[in-house]
């Protein structure tokens, strides 16, 4: 019998334990406007929180660190066509639903979706998860069943158009793809520089896509009828922006900055205002 073999019950035996309660916010990945509130993923902190700009951030819900249980590390965020909250959480393989009351519900995405990075509801309650390490998309239909939507190297970012497409951003191909409502046409929107990392996607529904770099340390307005993307913010403040969201109520995005660990609101003239910032 091996050591392996004699420590495996053990394991399998042990108790989770809580992670520690952060303090503050360790890093802002993602970001969404909730009400009068903001919520954003902290993946280093298994965590996730609200804040209301001038207030200290509270968190919503926390994970475990050990075993590796939701959420390890939360990365998007995505809200389904009633309002509900759903995460995903990559080593876990999960996309898990939120309660109000920071309920960790069950995950229903298939092994195979490998670790789930971006996800986007269409307007008739299709889920789309970019399954990162499988380089494929996949889609939950409204009927509850998965399947794979279509393939694009190591996705990251969703965004469902108004004609039903899909926009993905592709890290590894310096892209942007965009993929038919059907699921069987893939084809650049764009595809290498000025993109480094593209990451993160929003529409702001008035034919522009924003697209965050974190290598670049830029944030890019890409025209969703074609051509060439433009940064709308490069540089300073930003050191690694990351998650990018539309908020429609307040006609502006939200931008997170991962290292800073930052909320920016960038409005039409594209200069962005820090309304969030972690403590040290």
């Amino acid at each position: 019998m091996t050591f392996a073999t004699l420590l495996l019950p053990l394991l399998q035996s042990a108790p989770a334990t809580p992670a520690p309660a952060p303090a503050s916010p360790t890093r802002i990945e993602c970001v969404a406007p909730m009400g009068d509130r903001i919520v954003f993923t902290d993946p280093n902190g298994c965590c996730l929180w609200t804040v209301k700009p001038g207030e200290a951030a509270k968190i919503l819900v926390r994970g475990k660190a050990w075993p590796r249980e939701p959420l390890w590390r939360p990365s998007a965020i995505a809200f389904d066509p009633k309002g509900g909250l759903l995460v995903t959480d990559p080593p876990t393989g999960g996309v898990y639903p939120i309660g109000a009351d920071g309920t960790i519900g069950a995950s229903d995405a298939p092994f195979e979706i490998g670790q789930p990075r971006g996800l986007a509801f269409d307007r008739t309650g299709n889920l789309f998860v970019a399954g990162s390490t499988v380089d494929a998309v996949y889609r939950r239909g409204s009927d509850g069943k998965w399947a794979k939507f279509a393939d694009v190297k190591h996705p990251r970012g969703l965004a469902v158009l108004e004609d039903g497409s899909l926009l993905v951003v592709s890290p590894g191909d310096l892209a942007v793809y965009k993929v038919s409502a059907d699921g069987k046409s893939v084809a650049p929107l764009h595809k290498g520089p000025p993109f480094e990392n593209p990451l993160w996607i929003a529409l702001d529904g008035a034919g522009n896509a924003f697209v965050s770099d974190n290598y670049a340390k830029a944030l890019f307005k890409l025209p969703v009828a074609g051509g060439a993307p433009t940064p709308l913010v490069k540089g300073a403040p930003l050191d690694n922006p990351a998650g990018v969201w539309f908020d429609a109520t307040h006609k502006r995005l939200l931008l997170a900055d991962a290292v800073t660990k930052s909320i920016h609101a960038i409005d039409e003239d594209g200069k962005p205002v820090e309304i969030y910032k972690a403590p040290k």
